[in-house]
């Protein structure tokens, strides 16, 4: 189960900087209203090469019709993005966005099997000063009364859509889900998860629930920055492979 259909590869030994950021349509701790200055700040401030977002708000009137996933994409110069809907929200759209430093081929969206809010799986391949990466981007159920049933069959399923593709794999997203659940299923597909400190609440973080995870590379420890424009904090790595 998980076999991917391609040999595997490895990154060489350029260094890339992975992240993932669940930005909550770009609302920080505490604040009435999204501050898109923020967000673009926060994304300069991370200069990563793959960059995941969830909670992308394009148009939407909460944030101020802004297009969130090109503030993004603008913060840094030389970054594509590509945003995914997962669900039509007051004459806009909310959903994932993935902002990379290179070229983004083979885009797809897959709308998440389960119960809950409509949510989605982006695959794409990336290449990055001539890295080439199979990525995957999603933001998993959040749980009901307290269960994480959903988000649960929701990751083996997305793992194996990812490893579908060909090698090395990066998985970032938000899993609702944190390590005693997330660690065995990655461990089942080959994956490893970069460690790394609690990522929520942004304020004082105690559940590791933001992930990054590979396959074919080699993670440095993550890191988590005290960045407050969401009510989470990002997680941060860089990859090599000797």
């Amino acid at each position: 189960m998980g076999r991917p259909a391609h040999p595997s590869a490895t990154l060489g030994c350029v260094v890339l900087r992975l992240a993932t950021f669940n930005i909550r349509h770009a609302r920080p701790p505490g604040a009435r209203s999204s501050d898109p200055s923020a967000l673009g700040a926060a994304v300069a401030e991370l200069d990563a090469d793959v960059l995941g977002l969830q909670e992308v708000d394009v148009a939407v009137p909460r944030s101020g019709g802004v297009d969130l996933a090109a503030v993004a994409a603008d913060a840094v110069p030389g970054r594509v993005v590509h945003f995914a809907p997962a669900i039509p929200l007051d004459g806009g759209n909310y959903g994932n966005a993935l902002v990379v430093r290179g070229e983004l081929a083979q885009v797809e969206d897959l709308a998440l099997p389960g119960a809950g809010e409509p949510r989605v799986l982006t695959l794409a391949r990336v290449l990055v000063r001539g890295v080439a990466l199979s990525v995957g981007l999603t933001h998993l159920q959040a749980p009901r009364r307290g269960r994480t049933d959903v988000a649960r069959e929701q990751l083996p399923w997305v793992l194996q859509r990812l490893a579908e593709r060909p090698g090395p794999w990066a998985l970032l997203g938000d899993l609702n889900l944190e390590p005693p659940e997330v660690d065995p299923v990655l461990a089942e597909f080959g994956f490893v998860a970069v460690e790394g400190p609690p990522t929520f609440p942004a304020t004082r973080p105690v559940r590791r629930i933001d992930w990054i995870a590979l396959r074919g590379a080699a993670p440095g420890r993550g890191r988590v920055p005290d960045v407050r424009a969401s009510d989470h904090r990002p997680l941060v790595v860089e990859v090599d492979r000797p």
